[in-house]
């Protein structure tokens, strides 16, 4: 069973993740499905790598599997994406505690939807913040990483 798993399975992969890749292209894939796997916006990270995989000729594979392996990450990041939000901008986190989401809900659907959009629009300077660091330490570990044990 083991062997049948890595002649259908395993070796197919890795050959699709390595076919036209470079080092330096597969830890560019990795590294913008990494980034763009944490973005705050639930739902548009698929579509986001996609474009960025075509404009910039990556690895297709690569960064839609990172993107999807990091989206547990993505859905525990968005606390602290809020919370960093209240803090950066000083304004109140709507969506700190079921009560509060209660009463932003009772107030009307349209203002609960003004103060979700203002909130993501600041998590998505907060993730801009974040991300450049991240990339640029993803990048280059990925670097060496794949220099060492991808042969093109």
């Amino acid at each position: 069973m083991e062997n049948w798993l890595k002649a259908k399975l395993l070796h197919p992969l890795i050959a699709l993740l390595k076919q036209g890749s470079t080092p330096y292209t597969l830890a560019w894939s990795v590294t913008i499905g990494f980034v763009v796997g944490i973005f705050p916006i639930i739902g548009v990270t698929t579509v986001i790598c996609l474009g960025l995989a075509i404009i910039f000729r990556l690895n297709l594979v690569a960064i839609q599997l990172v993107n999807y392996l990091v989206y547990p990450v993505q859905l525990l990041l968005l606390i602290p994406y809020f919370q960093l939000v209240s803090w950066f901008f000083g304004t109140e986190n709507p969506f700190s505690s079921i009560d509060q989401i209660q009463r932003l809900f009772n107030q009307g659907f349209w203002e609960a939807t003004y103060s979700l959009g203002w909130l993501l629009a600041e998590a998505i300077i907060i993730w801009g913040i974040i991300a450049i660091p991240i990339g640029f330490i993803t990048y280059f570990t990925c670097l060496n990483v794949f220099k060492k044990y991808v042969k093109v």
